[in-house]
């Protein structure tokens, strides 16, 4: 009778165990999934429909832009007056968001905004251009308000480009947003990616190990972003030629790891990398001096490799201050 009561008793704890991790792992889920729409509606109603206000709805008092423009505050203020003069001077907007990954309370996105200039922005008349901008962006998120944000996109490539139009980047073949919330991978094969990602760009910038960088791509791996941001070539050897090149312009070389999110088959971080330039890159001979790089970079991976990567940074505005 005892052996009985106590094979009920444990098989009662062992179903209670199970509804109870059911239950953490359904809040979880619902909890990554408010965070994602929140960001979404961030970006879509502030960037894509030019409403300003919802800042104040959505955003923390003390929140804060960890990549604003050089020389402005960190607050909300410079990304306010530029989504009011983008409004101002571009109409026929669209808004795409292509990707979101939610790790945690941090999201992050991948998107695509295009427009027509038809109006005068920050003293440029208007060219009647249609123009595509892409971002990537990272958001921390608590209590349904974004108190941190981090932002890489080609915008003022279009700004110094005289307007003219940048390409749509391709997506993904193998998965695109909001198909993520049905992605089956285990936490140990998120931890793995990630671990793949971060050990790609220490070899790729901070190691110079340009030989074993066709270890971490597969076979028919495609940069979206590139040819711009310093590549040649969308492809692995693009990848392989932009480090060897690199390597040659700047040394004392370190990566920092900000931020890494994960989710699926997806993994999205921000790195810091800092560098002397101390050869020729890109034309520019040597000058001496220190330079602070910023990067968000977005991959899809398939069997511990990357497929496909995306990727935005500064480079090009460090690069003209050479």
């Amino acid at each position: 009778m005892k052996k009985a009561v106590y094979i009920i008793s444990m098989s009662m704890m062992s179903c209670l165990t199970t509804i109870s991790f059911a239950q953490t792992s359904k809040q979880k889920n619902m909890t990554l999934e408010n965070n994602k729409q929140v960001f979404i509606k961030f970006n879509r109603e502030f960037f894509g429909n030019g409403d300003t206000a919802i800042a104040k709805v959505l955003l923390t008092e003390t929140f804060v832009n960890h990549t604003p423009p050089p020389n402005a505050p960190d607050d909300a203020s410079p990304m306010i007056k530029f989504t009011s003069e983008f409004h101002k001077g571009f109409s026929n907007i669209h808004f795409e968001v292509h990707e979101v990954v939610a790790e945690g309370n941090k999201v992050a996105l991948r998107k695509t905004m295009t427009a027509t200039n038809t109006g005068p922005f920050f003293g440029n008349a208007p060219s009647g251009k249609t123009v595509t901008l892409n971002s990537i962006e990272i958001a921390i998120i608590k209590d349904g308000k974004i108190t941190d944000y981090w932002a890489k996109n080609d915008y003022m490539q279009a700004l110094l480009g005289n307007w003219a139009a940048i390409e749509p980047e391709k997506k993904a073949t193998n998965d695109k947003y909001p198909s993520n919330k049905n992605n089956t991978e285990s936490n140990a094969a998120i931890e793995k990616n990630k671990q793949t990602v971060i050990k790609f760009n220490t070899e790729l910038f901070e190691l110079a190990n340009t030989d074993n960088l066709k270890e971490f791509l597969a076979n028919g791996f495609v940069n979206h972003t590139a040819p711009a941001n310093g590549l040649v070539d969308n492809r692995a050897n693009g990848v392989i030629q932009f480090a060897s090149s690199f390597h040659k312009g700047f040394s004392n070389i370190k990566v920092q790891i900000d931020e890494v999110i994960a989710e699926g088959d997806k993994v999205v971080l921000f790195k810091t990398v800092t560098a002397t330039h101390t050869g020729e890159f890109m034309d520019k001979t040597p000058t001496g001096k220190a330079i602070t790089l910023h990067v968000i970079e977005m991959d899809i991976l398939k069997d511990d490799k990357i497929t496909d990567q995306w990727s935005r940074n500064d480079l090009m505005l460090i690069v003209q201050g050479l």
